[in-house]
């Protein structure tokens, strides 16, 4: 059996005729839950059993809150977790994380938002790093301050390079908060 992870837009555009249609079932995967994201932490050390390494209820919230729910992006976060945790006997606490915090954010770094943040020209690279102080939604009217003429076209290209996301008509966001968060981290120094 054959799993492909992928973005919803992958299939879009091919014919039912081909292979990449015909011979994938598809299912989207929304994001979880906080029940559902508890259970995709702890099943898979269950199913390894391994009883030395615990998440306990709070970092767990902390979890569902920096991912979103995001399977990917929890995923990513246990991953370095389970990397950045140094002892043998591990419990995963609200302080383990935000000790080790900075780490997992520098190899989200390297491995995602670097090459997410590659995409873009100079010029939509300054957008994104000014538009990163603003609120987590922010309008065509706010993204005027930092951009001379109408910041329509770089909005829409940064859309369509899947960086920013509408969220409703003349509203945006960044497609994930974690970029948002690389990009403030980044501008303040902490990231090379």
């Amino acid at each position: 059996m054959s799993i492909l992870a992928c973005k919803p837009v992958f299939f879009y555009g091919t014919k039912t005729i081909e292979p990449t249609s015909r011979f994938w079932h598809k299912l989207l995967l929304m994001p979880f839950d906080l029940n559902e994201t508890k259970d995709a932490i702890l099943k898979p050390l269950q199913h390894h059993k391994i009883i030395d390494f615990v998440f306990d209820e709070e970092a767990i919230e902390i979890l569902f809150a920096k991912s979103k729910g995001h399977p990917y992006f929890l995923k990513l976060l246990c991953h370095y977790i389970f990397r950045n945790a140094h002892a043998s006997k591990t419990i995963v606490t609200r302080e383990l994380l935000e000790t080790i915090y900075p780490e997992i954010l520098l190899s989200l770094a390297q491995d995602r938002f670097s090459s997410d943040l590659q995409i873009a020209t100079d010029k939509e690279q300054s957008l994104l790093f000014a538009c990163s102080q603003l609120a987590d939604e922010f309008t065509l009217s706010d993204i005027k301050q930092f951009i001379s003429g109408n910041p329509n076209e770089h909005v829409r290209r940064l859309v369509s390079k899947e960086l920013l996301i509408q969220v409703k008509r003349g509203c945006y966001s960044f497609y994930h908060p974690l970029f948002k968060e690389f990009l403030l981290f980044k501008m303040s120094g902490k990231l090379s």
